[in-house]
């Protein structure tokens, strides 16, 4: 098992009870990474009392460079479509119907993030918190074929 962790900021102390969590995973010896909207780095003199080992924390970008590698993210949205084409559709069809140059921002780097899961062999999306999380992870789950939570 292989688990993708997204949160809206993270480490932050008011998570700990996510923290735990994550690191129960980590200690069960389940591989996984963390990704954040918002990466937060604590100063020199803090530290965190869950955060003694962890998976690897990665940002996800969210600047609005439209052209920011276009090719590759068509080129890897091609591939998606291939993967589950029905499935793509009706995905896309949802994301034009609501508030269209936002949601296609987010299905381009959803896209990206779907393509490098199933490369990389994950095998679960766990979202904490209903918000930007929860949109990714449920986009990015329709996209790759990986059940989410």
């Amino acid at each position: 098992m292989k688990i993708a962790f997204f949160l809206r900021d993270f480490p932050v102390f008011t998570q700990t009870y996510i923290i735990q969590e994550i690191d129960g995973f980590y200690n069960d010896g389940i591989k996984g990474k963390v990704f954040t909207f918002n990466k937060y780095r604590l100063s020199p003199g803090e530290k965190h009392p869950y955060l003694k080992n962890f998976y690897k924390v990665e940002k996800i970008n969210q600047k609005n460079k439209l052209f920011d590698r276009v090719w590759r993210a068509l080129q890897i949205h091609i591939k998606l479509f291939r993967l589950r084409p029905a499935e793509y559709m009706k995905l896309f069809k949802l994301v034009l119907s609501t508030k269209p140059t936002k949601k296609l921002w987010i299905l381009k780097n959803c896209g990206l993030i779907a393509y490098r899961l199933v490369k990389e062999g994950f095998t679960h999306i766990h979202a904490h918190l209903a918000y930007d999380p929860g949109e990714y992870s449920m986009i990015i789950s329709r996209l790759s074929g990986i059940p989410y939570g």
